[in-house]
């Protein structure tokens, strides 16, 4: 997903509303979507997002290196280098967390909708008041908007040492959970691989924390 004002950048534009007339095009024959946190659909925190997945894919790695794809040599070079070791941020930062929020809406009956949620949260450091903007991957939502669930999704390089889903992301879910209003929300890890020793532990002990594998997400949500 991207802000309005780093898609005029990127196309030339010194201000975001000299580039909504495009942007209002490529969603008239349904190729961009504008996309809120799921609290506040319609909300001035939009951001765009290309649609298709495989579009999305085709403008993140084919588009930049077509001109130098000239042979089945060279593409197989650029698949190692260039696309397999950005495949699994690429996967995690839509295709996965989209599974997960599917997930979630089947597998809680009152959940209405669910998405992405994002927002700016203030927090006192050193005496002075500092705003950080904080997101949860997955957040589900009853139809009068009041939030049930959030989740944090996780796709890494199982081969990389630090794979493992690291339990500082809990303690983002309860920030935003405390700032949502919603302190017996249930919180959602879901991985690709593992989760780290502290995560188990916590599960262990708490019922409102769930470590989910995608094993898990083929299962029928009644069984969850």
């Amino acid at each position: 997903m991207t802000k309005l004002t780093d898609i005029a950048q990127r196309i030339g534009k010194t201000r975001g509303e000299e580039a909504r007339p495009f942007l209002e095009t490529l969603e008239e024959i349904d190729l961009f979507e504008r996309r809120y946190p799921v609290t506040q659909a319609g909300s001035k925190k939009v951001r765009y997002a290309i649609k298709d997945p495989f579009l999305r894919f085709w403008f993140r790695f084919v588009a930049p290196a077509e001109r130098r794809l000239h042979s089945r040599a060279d593409a197989a070079r650029y698949l190692a280098d260039g696309v397999v070791p950005e495949l699994d941020k690429f996967v995690s930062e839509d295709a996965f967390e989209r599974v997960c929020q599917s997930w979630i809406l089947r597998s809680l009956p009152e959940a209405a909708d669910a998405g992405r949620w994002w927002g700016s949260i203030r927090h006192y450091q050193n005496g002075q008041q500092i705003s950080r903007t904080y997101e949860a991957d997955v957040a589900a939502i009853k139809e009068a908007g009041e939030v049930i669930a959030l989740g944090s999704c996780k796709w890494p390089d199982p081969s990389t040492p630090d794979h493992a889903h690291p339990a500082t992301e809990l303690d983002k879910l309860e920030t935003i959970r405390k700032q949502l209003g919603a302190p017996d929300a249930p919180l959602y890890l879901f991985d690709r691989v593992a989760f780290s020793p502290r995560l188990k532990e916590i599960a262990n002990e708490r019922e409102d924390v769930h470590l989910v594998l995608p094993a898990e997400l083929e299962q029928p949500a009644s069984t969850t």
